[in-house]
């Protein structure tokens, strides 16, 4: 007996090994794949899906390099003016960590952003390393092979995260701190209790709050349901921690703008964020007056509400894998039925066991999905989790075969039926490979046409050459071109600011610079129409190239972007 379970555990830790082996080599494709990316594209992925928000995080580190951390309580200051008279234009909404962490390389490396990235890329990699020992760990309680969960994440959505500094960290700061906690609990070293103290304390001051409420809570309900390594009185103190976090930065703007305003707008953001009240015009004016960025209001909607939620349990293969494992449950309940009316026994042990398990994570899961996308509906149904959740999800599906493979192999039913179960498992397994496969391949040809191109062949190159120092106009985020000419611009600007008798930039929806009384506004020179990126508008609402071109010459043009010249300068704008 002794000699069967040695062997036994022999072959578990041989098959362990095979099992990480894979995942190593995954590993190894994934940071192949990313390497090739930012010598060609120095500022960001050919599958980043909002450059807006990679170039605003470029500028708020710039900032802090050029302006100092300390200045503004360590808010980022957003201002793309080259003149301290349009300084600081604060942002607040989310916790600084990520544009800290640009600031300090900045200062390192001077603005050097493909290795920048390269850094935010290789603390991703490590933290799905951790991710891979978290999943083992929760799955190894029904089968073995929990880390080839990692395999489960759309190949896109990890480059995404990878090349993006505000996501890069989250599987660090999610699943580290379960590895440290884990260890800390078998060698009873406190470097590890200490370890997960200060990623956990990181996370709430560099996450941005969906996905850190994601995490805190499937934290809290897998700790209660006891599917985590962690006890209650560990999961309080990782919560006492986050709460100091959001607490601090909180802090920052009461420093910045007193008690009293601070209260006023963090009202007015969560009720925007939550319902899409107050309007844009309120929004604005109280931002102006703060000196505040606005990047926008959120406008609640049932049917995009329900979009981002049908979007939020999304995975790959996600119809036929559910359809599978729903014809698996099916059988399974069917032939507990006919055993009961046939010869009266009862529901098996191990069918309730499966069925009670299988909806104790889906809940789990679920519900730490569901719960920040609810809190903030407006909000969620503009940006969602932005792919975070697919870690989780990729767990659940590794939960769901390891605990139905365990089914099959304990169910006391007759060989013709387990073998039906098993081949649907095999076959839910396949689908998953061949659509991942053909994920790979897709990502190793020629990108397709709705990537991002690099900045010269976007037109950037042509626009920071000719336009530094000049005041422009754009349909979009006035970030996207502000940074390249390292001067004001106004953003959001459509056909109300392109009236027949000349530009009006104080008809534009936004603005890359705080706005100063006895300056005046400054005077725009050109228009940088661009095809990607938040315009603030929708549908017919927008202005197209065409319309621009008609009223304006053309000063340059590629695919997707076109400059105009908006005639000469005048008088500062009052």
């Amino acid at each position: 007996m002794a000699d069967v379970q040695q062997r036994i555990r022999a072959l578990t830790n041989h098959m362990d090994l095979v099992y990480w082996l894979f995942v190593s080599a995954l590993l190894m494709l994934y940071i192949v794949l990313y390497a090739a990316v930012p010598t060609r594209f120095s500022l960001w992925s050919p599958y980043t899906p909002a450059v807006d928000e990679m170039v605003q995080l470029y500028q708020g580190g710039r900032n802090f390099a050029q302006r100092g951390f300390a200045v503004d309580w360590f808010l980022p200051d957003l201002s793309t003016s080259a003149s301290q008279l349009y300084h600081p234009h604060l942002y607040n909404h989310q916790p600084p960590g990520p544009q800290l962490a640009i600031g300090v390389l900045i200062r390192s490396f001077g603005e050097n952003y493909a290795l920048i990235r390269s850094v935010f890329a290789t603390i991703f990699f490590i933290g799905l390393i951790c991710y891979a020992h978290v999943a083992r760990t929760i799955v190894q309680r029904y089968a073995l092979g929990g880390q080839l969960a990692l395999f489960v994440v759309a190949p896109v959505t990890i480059l995404r995260l990878a090349d993006h500094p505000v996501y890069s960290l989250f599987p660090l700061c999610a699943f580290f701190p379960l590895v440290a906690m884990h260890r800390y609990r078998e060698s009873g070293k406190r470097m590890w209790l200490f370890a997960t103290a200060a990623v956990v304390f990181l996370s709430a001051n560099y996450l941005i709050y969906g996905p850190l409420i994601m995490t805190l809570v499937w934290w809290a309900i897998g700790t209660l349901l006891g599917l985590l390594p962690m006890d209650g009185r560990e999961f309080l103190l990782m919560f006492a921690l986050v709460v100091a976090g959001v607490a601090l930065h909180l802090l920052q703007t009461v420093l910045v703008v007193g008690l009293t305003m601070f209260a006023k707008e963090i009202w007015f953001t969560l009720a925007n964020r939550a319902t899409g009240i107050p309007t844009h015009e309120e929004l604005r004016a109280l931002y102006e007056r703060l000196g505040f960025v606005l990047f926008g209001g959120h406008q609640f909607s049932p049917e995009r509400f329900k979009h981002a939620l049908w979007l939020a349990f999304w995975f790959p293969g996600r119809f036929v894998v559910v359809a599978i494992f729903g014809g698996l449950f099916t059988i399974a309940l069917g032939s507990e039925v006919w055993r009961l009316k046939a010869a009266g026994i009862h529901a098996s042990r191990e069918f309730v066991q499966t069925a009670a398990n299988m909806g104790k994570i889906t809940a789990w899961i679920g519900s730490a999905i569901v719960v920040p996308l609810v809190m903030f509906p407006a909000y969620a149904s503009d940006y969602g989790l932005y792919g975070t959740n697919e870690f989780l999800l990729a767990m659940l599906v590794a939960l769901a075969v390891a605990i139905a493979v365990r089914f099959i192999r304990q169910a006391r039913y007759p060989r013709s039926t387990k073998l039906v179960l098993s081949v649907l498992v095999i076959i839910a397994m396949v689908w998953i490979v061949g659509v991942q496969a053909r994920a790979f391949a897709a990502l190793a040809a020629a990108p397709p046409d709705w990537t991002v191109q690099s900045p010269s062949e976007e037109g950037f190159a042509w626009v920071a050459e000719h336009l530094r120092g000049k005041v422009v106009m754009t349909n979009v985020d006035p970030i996207v071109v502000g940074f390249f000419t390292r001067e004001s611009a106004y953003g959001g600007c459509h056909r109300e600011s392109l009236a027949s008798n000349g530009a009006d930039p104080r008809r534009c929806f936004v603005r890359s610079f705080r706005t100063n009384d006895g300056a005046g506004l400054p005077v725009p020179r050109a228009f940088v129409w661009y095809a990607f990126g938040q315009a603030f508008c929708r549908g017919d609402e927008c202005v197209t190239r065409a319309e621009i071109a008609e009223k304006y010459p053309t000063l340059f043009s590629t695919p997707r972007m076109a400059v105009f010249d908006l005639g000469p300068t005048g008088r500062p704008l009052r």
